[in-house]
């Protein structure tokens, strides 16, 4: 299966278990490789897939933004920048990893999960690390995984165990 059909059938998968997600219309080559150029990295291609598809998408599950080409570099992305570092957020994190999909609270990102830099000898997926109020957390194999690792949450009951935990406090 092609990886654009395997992205395809994960985001609709996705669609059928959010209330609230909306997908951007798709991305152009010309748009991405803007990004891309500006980010000083090439797109994992099962991401570049998901944006020729969809440039970006909200409600995305118990997370508010999955990015799209006009995220990256936005006045709100460097504001968020910004928060992230006034709240000693690891400096790291923009050094070494390129955010794509987070969860906000208040008008500022809580978590977000992240591409990390390529490893010698890795093929062209790049791992994506969770990075869970300004500390790493875990990694995971590629964009795919983390779909289908959101999607089984959602599936096995687990998408609002966060939220859960929050009302405790």
């Amino acid at each position: 299966m092609k990886i654009a059909d395997e992205v395809r059938r994960r985001i609709g998968k996705l669609v059928d278990l959010s209330d609230d997600m909306v997908l951007a219309p798709p991305a152009t080559e010309a748009q991405i490789a803007k990004c891309e150029k500006e980010l000083g990295m090439r797109f994992p291609p099962s991401y570049r897939a998901f944006l020729l598809l969809h440039d970006g998408a909200t409600g995305v599950l118990e997370f508010d933004r999955l990015f799209g080409t006009k995220d990256f570099g936005s006045e709100w992305f460097e504001e968020q920048k910004d928060y992230w570092l006034d709240a000693d957020w690891d400096e790291d994190i923009f050094a070494s990893s390129v955010p794509f999909l987070m969860a906000e609270a208040g008008g500022k990102v809580e978590n977000f999960f992240a591409f990390a830099p390529p490893k010698p000898g890795r093929d062209v997926e790049l791992e994506v690390i969770d990075w869970d109020g300004g500390a790493e957390g875990e990694r995971i194999d590629d964009f795919l995984t983390l779909l289908d690792e959101q999607i089984s949450r959602v599936e096995d009951g687990d998408e609002d165990e966060d939220e859960d935990e929050d009302d405790d406090d």
